[in-house]
């Protein structure tokens, strides 16, 4: 969307974007999030009070409806987001906090640079006051939902004011081209030889998974039973454990009766106990807090194997 920003005519900044949102919105919902940087480009390029000028953001709405999964796929968006299984659940929907290290405080950083530059070009400020303020809109949802804050991360750099000055009081493009591209090899070589072999154990059951797959669950069923578990960590023991596991995160792609009855086991809900000897699970592993944890260390058929600070994992007692 930045080359949007250049000296374009409406016809081929409305091709562009065209192609740009039929790409996107076939390649990831967020497609719906550029339309709004879209408007405020018509907006400030709006002159003598003609239409024409829209028209890059109308090409932005029909390129959205071209998509493989036809218009019922915005309905899906809306049922996805609004979900009571994933709204609100898991990592990437929690609020902010500085327990992700690096990532929280160039979150902070990002921002109060985002203002300081906007603030400094006052000249521009009150025609590009828009930018600043969309680009807020998305901080805040960051703050909401860490989910946000890589599109703010985006945005925050778009709408950054343009340089002014002369050749002589500022750095050439060309400078600052080496400079980037030197950072760019620097921190990808940072990132390729400092691998992350093991997720952030204050937000994953790394110890409990760790003897889940050192130390399985012994029985005859043991190997093809699957275990019940707290969905979103699902696809981490499949991978790091190879075991089944009873749900993962796609919550969304499950029946509602379905989601219904893991809800119901993860409260501990009367019924839950009979559906347990139907299913015969091999292990449960959910958070520590959760009234099923609190449930199966009262029974007599259940014995704690492990825990650690956010997770508990049990095996059928023998």
């Amino acid at each position: 969307l930045y080359l949007g920003q250049k000296p374009l005519s409406i016809l081929s900044r409305s091709s562009l974007y065209a192609l740009i949102f039929a790409l996107w919105v076939n390649l990831h919902g967020s497609a719906i999030l550029g339309l709004p940087i879209v408007f405020i480009q018509c907006l400030l390029t709006f002159k003598d009070k003609s239409l024409k000028s829209f028209c890059p953001l109308v090409a932005a709405l029909v390129a959205c409806l071209l998509n493989v999964r036809g218009p019922g796929y915005f309905a899906y968006l809306w049922q996805y987001t609004s979900h009571e299984q994933i709204f609100g659940q898991g990592s990437e929907w929690s609020s902010f906090d500085f327990i992700y290290g690096i990532g929280s405080y160039a979150f902070i950083a990002l921002l109060v640079l985002t203002i300081v530059a906007h603030a400094v070009k006052r000249q521009t400020l009150k025609q590009d006051w828009p930018w600043l303020a969309l680009t807020l809109v998305f901080a805040i949802a960051a703050f909401i939902s860490m989910r946000f804050i890589s599109y703010f991360a985006l945005l925050a750099l778009f709408s950054l004011p343009p340089s002014s000055g002369t050749s002589s009081d500022r750095v050439s493009t060309k400078s600052w081209t080496l400079i980037t591209l030197a950072a760019s090899i620097i921190i990808s070589a940072l990132f390729i030889s400092n691998k992350i072999t093991e997720l952030n154990a204050s937000q994953m059951p790394v110890k409990t998974t760790d003897y889940l797959k050192q130390y399985p669950p012994e029985g005859a069923f043991s190997k093809q039973a699957g275990g019940f578990c707290y969905d979103n960590w699902g696809n981490y023991i499949a991978i790091k454990c190879k075991r089944k596991f009873f749900i993962d995160d796609k919550t969304d792609f499950y029946p509602v009766d379905f989601n219904v009855v893991y809800r119901a086991c993860l409260e501990a809900e009367p019924g839950y106990e009979q559906f347990f000897k139907t299913s015969k699970f091999s292990y449960v592993l959910v958070p520590r807090a959760c009234p099923l944890a609190q449930a199966l260390r009262q029974k007599s058929d259940w014995r704690v194997a492990a825990e650690d600070n956010i997770s508990v994992l049990f095996y059928p007692a023998k």
